[in-house]
């Protein structure tokens, strides 16, 4: 949250979770209140260039140390606390510095107090770091010799010149040093090898991403039993086996699994469902199969933004219970499985949605009016499937749609004027099915089509409106395979840009 450079009186939003708090260069009345040691979630606090009560500037830096002791006390890892030996020895250091002036102490007492109130609830953790530390520094060296191959040197700096925690690809927790994060999924880091038994040892654990390389072999079921992992990103590898049955208990604190571009087998597990922060789901490019009944259990999982099964074996229908996918749910896919049967109503609920792909598959029956909920779509794909039927004409509501495809489906009748009101539409898919009737002037005068619009191999007939000179910018026009007659409107000359094929 930011309030800098405003002249606002002191008004402090204690019911918002506030994590990065900026009230620099203001000038607030009265004193810095007390209840803004309240605030849930602070972890940053910018007091720079204020006149709380004209403080002096050693009260300012008084207060700042204090908070920055409180917020390192209140982090919400217990083991990543400073412990009271610590605490101690940091606030003789403040009192010290800062507390000699009466006027300083008058000024900082509040917040001073509130802090050591608080600081008693806390329970002193007293660990042993050292046995842990080479635990987590073997367990990546053992991951460096699972590296058969590293082209850029990656790994070059996992070595005993540095401590592990300055690795590249690693970031630890600021008391324990445990590993929390390795990432190693820059963009074409072609790092060859596997993934050893050993990673599982990395107990604090919480995102590892090596996506992007040339990882191959099956995931070490110790992997799993990092019950702090709360994302993995192992997308575009060669990786292989099938998901653990129990993923959705071992690591009950999962959010993302990113798993798309790789050989796995087998189905879904049910469980995921029981995954109370689960909000990222992307299997795509895999050999995943079967029904797709554990859609149902994922209905549990309130937060779920992303489903992605694109270029699977899943085969059968949507679940009836689709409906009630967490309305939170921006992008679902399907792409290239199938799924049979008519193109499901029960999606209705889902009104958040900003992208459905569900192209390549076998569903048949009418596009369904239900779709007119989707006021915030900008991508709907329904290609290659065998839909009949007409263009709704409620296809108009969505005006904040950039890409509609509805190619080679069994689809006819006139394409609705309607679609003019799709004042963002960039790229329209009609080809290979059966429309009729004339191109309506509304569609071929959308100036916002720049990268295609493709109405070929249908029975459009009539003469090619005007219009189509506004498509200034447009890349990619093919009107071909239709019965369309006269001349070739001179206004076509006026545009920049355009590629037939």
């Amino acid at each position: 949250m930011k309030l800098h450079q405003t002249n606002l009186y002191a008004l402090w939003p204690m019911h918002l979770h506030i994590q990065i708090f900026d009230l620099s260069q203001n000038y607030f009345l009265g004193l810095v209140p007390t209840n803004l040691g309240n605030l849930p979630d602070l972890r940053t606090l910018d007091l720079s260039n204020v006149n709380p009560c004209q403080v002096e500037a050693n009260v300012y830096k008084c207060l700042v140390s204090v908070l920055e002791i409180g917020l390192a006390c209140s982090v919400e890892s217990p083991k990543e606390r400073m412990n009271m030996e610590e605490v101690s020895k940091e606030l003789h250091s403040i009192k010290n510095a800062f507390l000699a002036s009466p006027k300083t102490f008058i000024c900082i007492w509040p917040i001073y107090l509130i802090f050591v109130m608080n600081l008693c609830l806390l329970q002193p953790t007293m660990t042993a770091n050292a046995p842990t530390n080479e635990i987590d520094c073997l367990a990546l060296l053992k991951f460096k010799e699972s590296i058969s191959h590293d082209p850029y040197m990656m790994l070059s700096s996992w070595n005993d010149s540095m401590h592990f925690c300055n690795w590249f690809g690693i970031t630890c927790g600021r008391r324990h040093q445990r590993v929390m994060a390795l990432i190693l999924s820059l963009s074409d880091n072609k790092l060859v090898g596997n993934i050893p038994n050993g990673i599982g040892n990395l107990k604090g654990l919480y995102f590892f991403s090596i996506s992007v390389n040339n990882l191959s072999g099956t995931i070490p079921s110790s992997l799993y039993n990092i019950s702090s992992l709360q994302t993995i990103s192992f997308s575009e590898n060669q990786l292989e086996g099938t998901l653990p049955d129990n993923i959705g208990l071992t690591l009950p604190n999962l959010n993302s699994l990113l798993f798309g571009e790789n050989y796995f087998l087998g189905s879904i597990p049910t469980n995921l469902g029981n995954l109370p922060y689960f909000y990222w789901l992307a299997l795509s490019d895999n050999d995943l199969g079967g029904s797709l009944d554990f859609l149902t259990s994922l209905t549990n999982c309130s937060k779920l933004e992303t489903v992605d099964l694109s270029t699977n074996q899943f085969g059968g229908v949507l679940p009836i219970s689709i409906y009630n996918l967490s309305t939170q749910l921006t992008e679902l896919y399907f792409v290239s499985n199938e799924i049979s049967r008519t193109t499901p109503v029960t999606l209705g609920n889902l009104v958040n949605l900003i992208a459905l792909g569900m192209e390549y598959n076998l569903f048949t029956g009418l596009i369904p009016t239900i779709f007119e909920k989707f006021q915030k779509i900008q991508l709907l794909a329904l290609n290659g499937n065998r839909l009949l039927g007409e263009i709704p004409t409620s296809i108009g509501n969505l005006t904040q749609l950039f890409l509609f495809d509805l190619d080679e489906n069994r689809l006819e009748g006139i394409i609705p004027p309607s679609i003019g009101n799709c004042q963002n539409l960039q790229y329209l898919n009609l080809s290979q099915n059966n429309f009729h009737g004339f191109i309506p002037q509304q569609l071929i005068g959308l100036t916002s089509l720049t990268t295609l619009l493709n109405l070929s191999h249908n029975s459009f007939d009539g003469k090619l409106p005007s219009e189509v000179g506004n498509l200034k910018n447009i890349k990619q026009l093919d009107i071909s395979e239709n019965n369309l007659f006269g001349e070739i409107p001179s206004s076509i000359g006026n545009r920049f840009e355009l590629g037939i094929p």
